[in-house]
């Protein structure tokens, strides 16, 4: 990849390029219904994780984190405890 990025002329490291004008510019004007689909799927795909891991893991406990970014949005413990939770 570094022998990739060394072709590109010297201002292309920290100068947008066309591609990068035309995407933006398309997900800031069409990519709502995108961006409410998958954050509806990650909200199912988080409280499947619950219920898997509160019927095979009952000895762990999993919470959601406040979001970061580009940091973690979940957290898992080994503590004993009778149930898993999902705030």
């Amino acid at each position: 990849m570094q022998a990739v990025v060394g072709k590109l002329p010297p201002d292309g490291h920290w100068r947008i390029g066309h591609f990068g004008v035309l995407a933006t510019v398309t997900a800031l004007t069409v990519g709502r219904p995108w961006l409410d689909a998958l954050l509806a799927t990650l909200g199912l795909r988080r409280r499947q994780l619950s219920d898997l891991i509160a019927a095979q893991l009952p000895a762990v406990s999993w919470h959601r984190k406040r979001p970061t970014w580009p940091g973690s949005t979940a957290g898992v413990s080994g503590r004993a405890t009778s149930r898993a939770s999902c705030s």
